[in-house]
């Protein structure tokens, strides 16, 4: 997939962290990419004048790059008219922006960088909308289309960090492709917005939030302690991202009091990766301190259970026999002709586990309502966590369906778009094995019980729907 590139630049005395900033919006976004201009920006005048000051900048953008989507400028000059940002086309239909931060602290308490990356995503929706329709006869709708009619009104378009409901009708029935491809990450860049509104600053809500670490503990029978080295080897690179702490008995120290040391990693865990044997099956201690404590979290949802054949053995005729199974084909790591290919299946699985970890230890914003939902309807447990090609429950689509809704209640949604953009979200692949038909009626359904609410789109026959 082509994508569209965003260019940036900002003059030395801007204090943004420029850099942090343009890797969170490639992490986000899935279209769009976010580069930093190479050459060095230099305004000489000391007050922006919208055209001439656009127009000195031509020359900078079209000697580095002519294939932009739109290029943008940062300083800290003020305009003459007191806006924030103007923008021209140039000659070949690239679109130019110049943002003046000046006198940033007398409107705000958020900091530059979470400005900057608001303006991003608010020259991204104009793009988006050629009407430029800012809400001029409501004054009062906290959209990302209705802010700059007065600059004071910059902190409530950052916390509400949205796209009104008539704004989202407005634009979320585009045919355009490469369009609807912004809208999508306009959304992604909006709740991620949205996260980090408790913070003043959303460069430290990314610090803060990049130290989750996601918590493993490995129980293995000590016969297949090859094995677990071999994994290892696979789980260090998810390690040395930042990603997870591991332990294994192997970390106990001479002296420790391993039994309590053991439960107590247990229940500091976050994932349990069982390697699975007839050892491991037949081991006493693991069946009864390790493997049932491990049961007992995950039946209250405070950890997973991740186990994985090592060896072929009777892990069906056991508890084990509830959850997905790894690597996805039940197929042993020994019997695999390349273990390497087993290896990384499993690192695969393991490594969907743990982005779900992460996301759910990010999401601080979350009501206490919302929290319970997610508890009680989180991929019942874990069975369908891994493998795309399991066939879901009833109950399981319903909960699925709501799920997503849920998780991006904030926003308007039509059925092929559940499907196709919902599939695409971390956690929600199974919406893609969804009819047409088939979620029309969960949803039909979901409305009748008040969870979910529909409108017909004013552009086209299309029923839009969102969590209540």
């Amino acid at each position: 997939m082509e994508k569209k590139t965003i260019r940036i630049y900002k003059e030395d005395d801007v204090e943004i962290e420029l850099t942090q900033i343009i890797k969170q919006l490639n992490e986000t976004s899935e279209y769009l990419t976010f580069v930093k201009g190479k050459s060095k920006l230099s305004i000489e005048t000391e007050t922006l004048t919208h055209r001439k000051s656009l127009e000195d900048l031509e020359s900078i953008q079209s000697n580095e790059s002519t294939d932009n989507l739109l290029t943008l400028f940062i300083t800290n000059k003020p305009y003459d008219d007191n806006y924030f940002f103007h923008g021209i086309k140039n000659h070949r239909k690239e679109r130019i922006f110049l943002l003046s931060l000046a006198h940033w602290d007398s409107y705000t308490t958020y900091s530059k960088n979470t400005g900057v990356f608001y303006f991003i995503v608010d020259i991204l929706a104009l793009g988006l909308d050629e009407t430029n329709d800012r809400h001029d006869k409501d004054k009062t709708t906290k959209c990302i289309y209705n802010f700059m009619q007065k600059k004071s009104e910059i902190e409530d378009g950052i916390k509400s960090a949205t796209i009104c409901d008539s704004c989202q009708e407005r634009i979320m029935d585009e045919e355009d492709e490469t369009k609807s491809k912004i809208l999508n990450d306009i959304i992604l860049l909006l709740e991620e917005l949205k996260k980090s509104n408790s913070y003043n600053d959303i460069v430290e809500y990314w610090s803060l939030s990049s130290n989750e670490q996601v918590k493993l503990f490995f129980s293995y029978a000590h016969e297949d302690r090859e094995y677990l080295n071999e994994f290892k080897d696979y789980v260090k690179i998810f390690e040395r991202n930042g990603l997870v702490e591991q332990w294994d008995d192997n970390e106990l120290v001479v002296g420790e009091k391993w039994d309590s040391k053991i439960k107590d990693k247990i229940y500091s865990a976050d994932i349990v990766i069982f390697l699975l044997s007839a050892s491991s099956l037949a081991s006493d201690y693991i069946y009864n301190h390790e493997l049932k404590v491990a049961f007992e979290l995950n039946e209250m949802d405070e950890v997973y259970v991740i186990p994985i054949i090592i060896k072929d053995c009777l892990w069906d005729m056991t508890e084990f026999s509830e959850f997905q199974i790894l690597p996805l084909d039940g197929k042993a790591v020994n019997s695999w002709r390349l273990k390497e290919e087993a290896w990384t299946s499993v690192a695969r699985g393991l490594k969907k586990a743990i982005d779900n970890i992460i996301v759910a230890k990010q999401e601080n914003i979350k009501s206490a309502e919302d929290i319970e939902v997610e508890d009680k309807i989180f991929f019942d447990t874990n069975k369908i966590l891994f493998d795309d090609k399991q066939d879901l429950t009833e109950t399981s689509k319903y909960k699925i369906v709501l799920k997503f809704l849920k998780t991006y209640s904030r926003w308007w949604f039509n059925i092929p778009r559940i499907i196709n953009w919902g599939s695409e979200r971390n956690g929600f692949s199974e919406l893609k094995k969804f009819t047409n038909d088939e979620l029309k009626k969960i949803l039909q359904e979901l409305e009748k019980e008040n969870k979910v609410q529909s409108k017909k789109s004013s552009k086209s026959n299309n029923l839009l729907y969102r969590a209540v």
